[in-house]
């Protein structure tokens, strides 16, 4: 893709029918690498994290290096 990543989004359309992004993965990513809401391990293919509030505002994102290094955490409130 000369030398671009190519990059899967997954929209979390089970939990909210407005089918908010849930994250951004690599590739070699799937849904299941999509954080759960009280965290836990991640996943070394999840690239970018998006937590709403009860109204689907974005209050929420995070974003992880490559291979789940380094994270960036913003606060929308």
């Amino acid at each position: 893709m000369n030398g671009t990543e190519q990059q899967e989004y997954y929209y979390d359309t089970d939990n909210d029918p407005d089918g908010n992004l849930d994250c951004v993965t690599t590739a070699a990513g799937t849904a299941a690498d999509c954080p759960a809401p009280d965290g836990g391990t991640v996943s070394a293919n999840l690239l970018q994290s998006y937590s709403y509030d009860y109204l689907n505002r974005l209050v929420g994102y995070e974003s992880f290096g490559t291979g789940g290094g380094d994270s960036s955490r913003s606060e929308l409130r």
